[in-house]
């Protein structure tokens, strides 16, 4: 199906009329006794033409874009994908999808009837590829592989909170420690210096790294 898109300006021109006898719901809109009708967006367009149909001179002017849609079977094979919007084929894109294991979905828009004939073609007799093929290798992870990484993850979360609450138990069990062995050398040996100096002495001896002079 061929649809040729038109320009609002085309409500305002001479051969454009509304014929609403039949109801508002049932408001038939024609140009020059072609029937035109709005899309769900608003734009006008014009479905009386088959894909090899020139476009009449007096709508021609207010083409925007065309549309064209198309079922092809299977035989010859064609790769899915994303053709044209290239330097061979500019002004039209098609994309190619396989569709309920029975037939390819041809998506085409162009600037013209014949620039989306010219890519038709040359995809129905195989000559040329797409630009961006569907069928290459999926990058990435699925997503079983990354609920798979996600557990692992966990795991490894769970296992370094565990590392860290030890490493947390036994600093404040040397902290204590250090801190006994301070006062207690405070105490018989060095009775005029604080605990507090004669513990961070111990500290400092303690953590002492001769690789680091």
């Amino acid at each position: 199906m061929l649809r040729v898109f038109l320009s609002d300006e085309i409500e305002n021109e001479t051969g454009f009329s509304t014929d609403t006898s039949r109801g508002v719901v049932n408001t038939v809109h024609s140009f020059h006794n072609i029937r035109i009708y709005r899309d769900d967006n608003g734009q006008w367009y014009s479905s009386a033409l088959n894909l090899n149909d020139e476009v009449p001179e007096n709508i021609e002017k207010f083409m925007t874009y065309v549309t064209f849609y198309a079922n092809v079977q299977p035989n010859p094979p064609r790769e899915i994908g994303v053709y044209g919007g290239d330097d061979v084929y500019p002004d039209a894109e098609c994309v190619l999808d396989w569709i309920g294991n029975s037939h390819y979905h041809l998506k085409f828009r162009g600037k013209n009837p014949e620039s989306v004939k010219a890519l038709y073609d040359a995809i129905r007799i195989g000559t040329v590829r797409p630009r961006e093929s569907f069928e290459g290798k999926q990058l990435g992870l699925s997503r079983l592989d990354l609920e798979r990484e996600n557990a692992l993850l966990e795991v490894e979360n769970g296992r370094l909170k565990d590392d860290l609450k030890a490493t947390a138990t036994e600093a404040v069990e040397q902290t204590a420690q250090i801190s006994k062995l301070a006062e207690s050398i405070g105490k018989r040996f060095l009775p005029w210096i604080s605990v507090e100096t004669v513990r961070s002495s111990l500290v400092q001896l303690i953590s002492f790294n001769p690789n680091e002079e």
